[in-house]
């Protein structure tokens, strides 16, 4: 069978498409036992979803159930089946359109909660740059009342990485395990950094990243969203790992004590 292995267990890949034929194939029955039993249904990290998960969810916003769907959609870096070719329009990045179609068809209404009580304002307004205005996204308005001696958006030299990151116990990212293997630090890619919180950041960024931060040439697709969700691991500081000097950002020396300067 298509959907089940020899122990009768469904097959992940197919796991969405096999819920929709079997709300095809039952004429809404198993929408119908849904509503009996639940009033409301949650889904947190919609981002994350694609291919046949969105035509399922969009059965769920068609039926008589409340749902309430939680998300950042630029944070859409992962998948829930990156193998799945449906809706494929739709993928990752491109996920924040289909919601505004849901919208458009009164299936669904978009609030927009741009508080962040994580980061500094000066990291909120650096991670909203990423992402061209045109796509609609709130401006971050940062509530978080914390303070700390080292706050701000900084250079750090590959010379001086290793001291910077182990005074400031700064959380290492990278784009992939192939970037910056020539230095020492317990790197992590953004992907699995996702979900963290720290107080500071280090980042090693790529070519792109480097031209978007120096002549601001605008990130793209998951380029964006992984550079956002590195960013916006921070509470206080982000520092990138460069030896070029990048407008705005203040070039780290070892006397460095307290800094703040403005986002991009």
């Amino acid at each position: 069978m298509r959907f089940l292995d020899a122990s009768n267990r469904a097959y992940k890949l197919h796991l969405a498409k096999l819920a929709h034929d079997v709300m095809a194939a039952s004429n809404s029955a198993a929408i119908d036992r849904l509503e009996n039993i639940y009033d409301e249904i949650y889904i947190d990290e919609v981002q994350d979803l694609g291919g046949w998960d969105l035509d399922v969810v969009e059965a769920l916003l068609r039926s008589r159930l409340t749902i309430t769907m939680v998300g950042d959609m630029r944070q859409a870096l992962l998948s829930t089946n990156v193998r799945d070719p449906k809706n494929a329009k739709y993928r990752k990045d491109k996920i924040f359109a289909w919601f505004q179609l849901m919208e458009s068809r009164k299936l669904l209404k978009i609030t927009q909660a741009p508080t962040t009580y994580r980061s500094s304002q000066i990291i909120a307004t650096l991670s909203d740059s990423i992402f061209d205005p045109a796509l609609g996204y709130a401006p971050t308005v940062s509530a978080s009342t914390d303070t700390h001696p080292h706050a701000g958006l900084f250079t750090v030299r590959e010379s001086d990485a290793v001291e910077y990151t182990q005074r400031h116990a700064a959380l290492c990212l990278r784009h992939s395990k192939a970037v910056a293997k020539h230095l020492d630090l317990p790197f992590l890619t953004f992907g699995v950094a996702k979900g963290r919180t720290v107080d500071h950041v280090v980042i090693y960024p790529t070519a792109k990243a480097l031209k978007f931060l120096t002549v601001g040439i605008q990130l793209e697709g998951l380029a964006a969203c992984a550079l956002y969700i590195g960013v916006t691991r921070a509470r206080h500081s982000v520092a990138f790992i460069t030896d070029q000097s990048i407008p705005n950002l203040t070039a780290w020396t070892d006397d460095s004590q307290t800094s703040s300067c403005s986002g991009t």
